[in-house]
């Protein structure tokens, strides 16, 4: 919310189920009236009045860059009108008095893998890490192959990625869809490793598809649907993926086959299941991330998902060691969850630290032999950069 100092008169950015809106009014609330209404773009804290209140800047972010968008409300034309395309900004913008000067923030966020090598029971060896990529790109859902040689992960960015394998010893990557402006998201190796599944909005919505881990055509299952499910998706050892149900309240089992679905849970949960699954190397257990009333923190789930327990509070689950005793987890609470836990099954005790690492994990996988580690790790730059000149409609006025 701001005020325009030729006016008195209040600007505000609104949110609702998806839908942003710029609204003015006078400071005591009275004559509200709505600017401009969009489904989505509007970056909620970058809306300004122009020095002489005449009109409304705002930014519309547009896939990977933002424009920045001109209202007036005066004269024969209110309809907004593009000023500046193709900026890397950021959510937040200022005006000089004058309005002739706007400065902004660019904001890159991104991530890489890295591996963490576990020395065997009895070893008195440290863990050690290692950054497997580097760049600016977002490395995202790492998942490790059945036969421990090679890692899935999306890369790309926030609105449009690709699944890619990569080569453990080699780091050779290659590309396995192509889908343009799409999203991809949490690829899930099937038991043999022949397939990865994963979720991707390519047909409209987000569905979930499959691809041969050698290449080829990707084919999508229609009848599902991994809308507003974060898109978190897992294979178990049994032969069905598993992925949350819409808003995060049950979890749903897939055959990929004939694509009929049920539900894990006998009755939707008050919390959401806001994170990856992760089956347990017998396929009896699921751990996850669940935020229910009790606690939010790591649960398991057994029994078909009649019984549920909570392991630990506070951390995020996303593996297993390959005798199913131990489950790997980083905690939000603390240092960014910069640190990767080991909680025993069956304790209540401290998890033991592993090793730390040099940003904020975002999500995890354990090789099946349990001896390997690869984590997203998230990175995160900032500046301010300095537009001038950039309305003609207010130079001509001054």
């Amino acid at each position: 919310m701001t005020c325009s100092t030729k006016t008195g008169r209040l600007l505000l950015v609104t949110g609702n189920e998806g839908r942003y809106s710029l609204w003015s009014m006078k400071s005591d609330g009275s004559e509200q009236r709505k600017l401009v209404e969009a489904e989505s773009g509007i970056t909620l804290q970058s809306a300004r009045w122009s020095p002489a209140g005449d009109a409304v800047y705002y930014f519309r972010k547009g896939g990977d860059t933002t424009e920045l968008m001109r209202l007036p409300l005066s004269g024969d034309s209110q309809r907004p009108s593009v000023l500046v395309s193709g900026l890397e900004a950021g959510d937040y913008f200022t005006l000089s008095a004058d309005g002739s000067q706007l400065a902004y923030t660019r904001d890159l966020a991104y991530s890489n893998l890295w591996s963490v090598d576990l020395p065997g029971t009895g070893s008195s060896l440290q863990p050690r890490a290692t950054q497997l990529t580097s760049g600016t790109l977002l490395y995202a859902d790492p998942a490790i192959s059945p036969d421990s040689r090679s890692v899935a992960v999306t890369r790309g960015s926030d609105v449009k990625g690709s699944v890619y394998t990569m080569a453990l010893d080699s780091g050779q990557q290659v590309q396995l869809t192509s889908f343009g402006a799409a999203r991809t998201w949490s690829p899930a190796w099937s038991p043999d490793g022949r397939q990865i599944a994963f979720v991707s909005d390519q047909a409209g919505s987000e569905k979930v598809w499959v691809v041969s881990s050698s290449g080829g055509p990707a084919r999508v299952l229609d009848e599902t649907n991994a809308s507003d499910t974060d898109d978190l998706l897992t294979w178990s050892p049994n032969p069905y993926l598993i992925y949350p149900a819409r808003e995060l309240h049950n979890l749903r089992r897939l055959n990929i086959e004939t694509q009929e679905e049920a539900s894990l849970l006998p009755k939707d949960s008050d919390g959401w299941l806001g994170y990856k699954p992760t089956v347990s190397p017998d396929g009896k257990t699921i751990a996850i991330g669940w935020n229910r009333v009790e606690g939010f923190g790591a649960w398991l789930i057994t029994g078909e998902g009649a019984s549920a327990s909570l392991l630990y509070a506070g951390v995020v689950p996303f593996g297993w060691s390959s005798d199913g005793n131990f489950i790997y987890a980083f905690d939000i609470r603390e240092r960014e969850g910069r640190e990767i836990l080991q909680l025993k099954l069956g304790e209540s005790k401290k998890p033991r630290p592993v090793i730390a690492l040099a940003g904020p994990i975002l999500s995890g996988t354990v090789s099946p032999d349990g001896r390997k580690i690869i984590v997203s790790v998230g990175e995160e730059k900032s500046d301010v950069w300095l537009l001038e000149d950039f309305d003609p409609e207010s130079a001509r006025a001054n």
